[in-house]
């Protein structure tokens, strides 16, 4: 478990000591998905599950292009194998960072939605009733464990990088599409899918577990 924690903390440090330009396009992000939050189950948009993972997904994906993929691409994460660390905790170390970071600004946003949902209600004249917003919550949950797991996993052979989220992207479009063509034949709670992505999750990360225990030497990137 330490070691996962002093992962965590390079991944943290890393972060802190990057680009502060970045925190402004986060807080464009969080005001303007805040809002979309605030609006759902209030006459706002029918499709808002599918804008709730579709916001898991670019979240968790900067952040696993940032641990995994520009990494591996500058060889950094081949010093880290070899660092005496286990391999299992980078994985888990970087997963956490991930997870973390994106239910971060996920809670981020749900406090927006939490200050907007009356002024948003009342311009709608529809109650504001802040239980609605529990399914979204664990929707987003289950999404970012299951991108910040798939995103590990995929990462070790894809040959090109820009391949990581757009498989991320499909494979969360297939599900929610299935879901949302099953709804109209018959409701299916939210709570059911988050359920369902979270157990995604658990099977990447088993998967990229064992991907990390056997790879011997970092496979190049096509750029």
């Amino acid at each position: 478990m330490s070691q996962i924690m002093l992962m965590f903390r390079k991944e943290w440090l890393n972060f802190v000591r990057g680009d502060r330009s970045v925190l402004v396009v986060y807080f464009i992000m969080v005001a303007g998905w805040g809002a979309l939050l605030a609006s759902m189950n209030t006459g706002g948009p029918t499709t808002a599950p599918l804008w709730v993972v579709f916001f898991s997904m670019i979240i968790a994906a900067n952040f696993s292009s940032t641990v995994f993929v520009l990494e591996r691409m500058s060889g950094s994460l081949e010093i880290l194998l070899t660092s005496g660390l286990s391999r299992s905790a980078i994985l888990y170390g970087k997963m956490l960072f991930i997870v973390l970071m994106t239910l971060l600004l996920g809670g981020a946003c749900a406090v927006c939605a939490l200050l907007l949902r009356p002024y948003v209600a009342a311009l709608q004249r529809a109650p504001a009733d802040l239980r609605d917003l529990w399914p979204y919550f664990a929707l987003y949950a289950g999404a970012t464990f299951m991108n910040a797991a798939s995103s590990a996993y995929f990462s070790v052979w894809l040959p090109n990088p820009r391949l990581l989220h757009f498989i991320n992207l499909l494979l969360l479009g297939f599900i929610m599409t299935g879901y949302m063509a099953v709804s109209f034949i018959h409701p299916i709670s939210l709570y059911c899918i988050a359920g369902l992505l979270a157990l995604l999750g658990v099977a990447f990360a088993f998967l990229a577990k064992r991907e990390f225990e056997s790879e011997r030497i970092i496979k190049p990137v096509v750029l």
